[in-house]
């Protein structure tokens, strides 16, 4: 996570960029591995964005340890590596720091 934090921006995206609090978001109501193709049919319905981009950003948020990936039947799948809740205090205490 970055130690930047947008206060003009809600929730998730306070402390992530756009895109990655709701890809994240989207695994989180997901609540199964999901595929990046997955993700991007769930998240494309709300906001036009190309699967290569998604599939970027899901990598990237696997970088900074908020999702997990492992293959399933050959095709990687995406997890959240905290809940929403522990994601929370996460943030919260890195903010404090």
């Amino acid at each position: 996570m970055g130690d930047a934090v947008r206060l003009s921006a809600d929730g998730l995206a306070k402390v992530l960029g756009d895109l990655e609090a709701r890809l994240l978001s989207t695994i989180w109501r997901h609540d199964a591995p999901a595929t990046a193709r997955t993700v991007h049919e769930l998240v494309v319905v709300e906001h036009d964005v190309a699967l290569l981009t998604v599939v970027t950003v899901l990598n990237k948020l696997v970088d900074k340890h908020l999702l997990t990936r492992g293959k399933i039947d050959g095709l990687l799948h995406y997890t959240a590596a905290l809940s929403p809740a522990e994601f929370e205090e996460y943030a919260s205490r890195r903010l404090v720091e």
